[in-house]
């Protein structure tokens, strides 16, 4: 193997839910839409350079998550 591919998907498994702020947004050109899964939540995702996305800051609390990077074969 002559290393990692590029990255083609993300996913966050949500392992908390009592934090306020932390919202995932996706963006639609410059037009954000937030998200804020619940305990247990999985949301997966194209997350290459075409599919932006972004994190909010965390008000309070602490969000936790469990972060996976799925390669595609360059």
């Amino acid at each position: 193997m002559d290393g990692y591919g590029v990255i083609g998907y993300s996913a966050l498994l949500y392992l908390t839910n009592d934090y306020d702020g932390g919202e995932i947004c996706f963006y639609d050109g410059n037009t954000p839409t937030e998200y804020k899964p619940g305990l247990g939540t999985l949301v997966y995702f194209k997350g290459d350079e075409h599919h932006p996305h972004s994190v909010n800051k965390v008000l309070g609390g602490e969000r936790g998550n469990i972060i996976l990077f799925f390669d595609v074969k360059a």
